[in-house]
C-alpha cells in the first residue's frame, strides 16, 4: 500500500465553484454533494485558485460582516497545499501530517 500512487485511489468526482459563487452556492454544493472541501476555480482559465471547506463557512459565520452573498474568494484558503497523481500514498501522509491539514486538492498539469 505505501507505493501505491495518488491515481489508485482518486475515483471520486471532484465537484467545484468558481471565483463568482457565493457562499450561500459554496454551502448548498457542499451540502448537496456530501463533501467536506471544494476547489475554487478561475473564470478566466479554470485554475485553482484557492479551496473551501465546511470548516471555512463554520469559522466565519459568526463575523459581524458575515452575508451568504459574500463571493466564496471573501474566506477561501489561497496557499494551498496539493500533490499530482504521481505523489504515493506515503508522500500524502507526510504532506497531511506536516502541514496538519484534512484535505489536500490533487492537481492534474495541463499539457496544452
Amino acid at each position: 500500500m505505501a507505493r501505491k500512487l495518488v491515481t489508485q485511489l482518486s475515483n471520486r468526482e471532484c465537484f467545484t465553484l468558481t471565483e463568482k459563487d457565493t457562499l450561500k452556492t459554496a454551502s448548498n454544493k457542499l451540502q448537496t454533494h456530501n463533501v467536506g472541501v471544494m476547489p475554487v476555480l478561475s473564470e478566466h482559465d479554470k485554475s485553482v485558485i484557492g479551496i473551501i471547506s465546511e470548516r471555512d463557512l463554520a469559522r466565519y459565520i459568526y463575523r459581524d460582516e458575515f452575508s451568504s452573498e459574500l463571493l466564496v474568494t471573501k474566506i477561501m484558503t489561497t496557499n494551498i497545499i496539493s500533490c499530482n497523481l504521481n505523489t504515493s500514498v506515503t508522500e500524502l501522509m507526510e504532506i497531511i501530517s506536516n502541514h496538519k491539514i484534512r484535505h489536500i486538492p490533487i492537481i492534474v498539469e495541463k499539457n496544452y
